[in-house]
């Protein structure tokens, strides 16, 4: 008897998950619901001014995130961070290069359209003592990072930081200076890197400081018998684990590029750029395994005699806009409707030159905003930036405008077929 007494009172004190309130016992605990928590939220985007590399990347690079750029040589690696460098001084992003390959070359950074009076730069000290310089290693650039990330953020937690180091394989520990070089002490590099990341990325996470490390790539053994991928980047595992967004880079198409430059010895023309395609093998915020292609020119040539480098942003525009069929094909004349219905007809190569002087900004803000439309058909993320605002930037008050007039939209939501697309 007293046996089911206690069971009938056990039963009546066993506790009722559905008259749990999850609200108040968060609060008893101290825990917070994950609806309210921000701290891995991207509040900022610096965007590429390549909107179909945004739209693969989730918006451009995300700031309180690492994030790695490997290629093998002449993919474009170094010119892509010149162009980040450029968007970031356009929008009063402060930029530090980490310049460990020489890279950071004034006139080239010119050259390109990057302001160099608004890019800081961290290089090798010259040591009158050994009349050469220091080398920059993993420790030192900690503690580079670190000084800094510590002295902007007692002048205001709110400047946006692009930090761009140039480059993690360029980049020595400093115990295998130190070491005999007939040492066969393995990972060195990898357990310097794997302490760097440990120091530097709690620092990044959450601040308005974004991380671009560029990377070289390697061959992988056995991975061009179907064992995963054919390559990968140096650095070991702590890097693979800690990057929110690794991007790889591949050079593509060169040849369809070449032109027949005056003082050229080859029948087949001089080199003049490359389609550079990016793939986002790693990301955290946004779908991995995407692809996108862009232009780099080098001394290219247009029809009317025009002589561009780098990423154009003009000459990208309307190589997508073809692409993603805002500017139709019809037999040899790429046509283009106006939203008042108007019919724009020339050549091909007589569009790049129209774009590139500014023929008539209406029709290029139109077109410009419907590339960004296309690729961005519900919402374009940067618009959203707690601090680095993108409001001013040419076409988005257009691109604005289509997004409130959504019941009214201006083009079908497709992928390019040449320029973003996924597998």
């Amino acid at each position: 008897m007293a046996r089911q007494r206690q069971s009938e009172k056990k039963a009546q004190e066993q506790f009722n998950l559905k008259d749990l309130n999850i609200m108040d016992l968060g609060k008893d605990v101290g825990l917070t619901l994950m609806r309210d928590n921000t701290y891995a939220n991207v509040d900022n985007w610096l965007p590429t001014g390549i909107p179909q590399y945004d739209a693969i990347m989730g918006g451009g690079i995300p700031f309180g995130r690492v994030t790695e750029v490997f290629g093998k040589k002449a993919s474009g690696k170094s010119t892509f961070a010149l162009q980040l460098s450029k968007k970031a001084s356009e929008l009063g992003v402060v930029t530090i290069w980490i310049d460990v390959e020489g890279t950071s070359d004034v006139r080239r950074l010119e050259q390109l359209g990057v302001d160099t009076d608004k890019v800081f730069a961290i290089q090798p000290k010259f040591n009158k003592k050994k009349n050469m310089y220091d080398p920059l290693t993993v420790e030192s650039i900690a503690d580079e990072i670190g000084g800094l990330l510590e002295k902007f953020r007692n002048i205001s937690v709110d400047i946006p930081l692009l930090i761009i180091w140039d480059s993690i394989a360029a980049t020595t520990s400093q115990l295998e200076i130190d070491q005999d070089i007939t040492s066969q002490q393995p990972g060195i590099k990898a357990k310097a890197l794997a302490k760097f990341f440990n120091r530097v990325t709690p620092l990044i996470n959450g601040s308005n400081t974004a991380l671009v490390a560029i990377n070289q790539a390697r061959d992988v053994m056995g991975g061009s018998f179907g064992f995963g991928d054919n390559i990968d980047s140096p650095g070991g595992k702590a890097l693979e684990h800690v990057v929110s967004l690794q991007l790889l880079v591949n050079a593509v198409n060169a040849n369809d590029f070449n032109q027949i430059k005056p003082n050229s010895t080859s029948n087949y023309g001089s080199y003049t750029g490359h389609n550079m395609q990016v793939e986002t093998k790693k990301s955290k915020v946004s779908r991995p395994q995407q692809k996108a292609k862009a232009f780099i020119a080098s001394e290219h040539e247009l029809a009317d005699g025009t002589e561009i480098n780098g990423f154009n942003p003009d000459y990208i525009i309307i190589r997508e806009a073809i692409n993603l069929k805002i500017i139709e094909s019809r037999g040899a004349w790429k046509v283009y409707v106006t939203d008042n219905g108007e019919e724009l007809k020339m050549y091909e190569k007589d569009w790049y030159p129209y774009f590139i002087h500014n023929q008539n900004p209406e029709i290029i803000k139109e077109i410009t905003a419907k590339v960004y439309y296309k690729l961005f058909p519900k919402e374009y993320p940067p618009f959203e930036n707690t601090i680095i605002k993108v409001d001013d930037e040419f076409a988005m008050d257009k691109l604005k405008e289509y997004y409130a007039n959504k019941n009214e939209t201006p083009v079908e939501s497709t992928e390019s077929e040449n320029g973003t697309d996924s597998e």
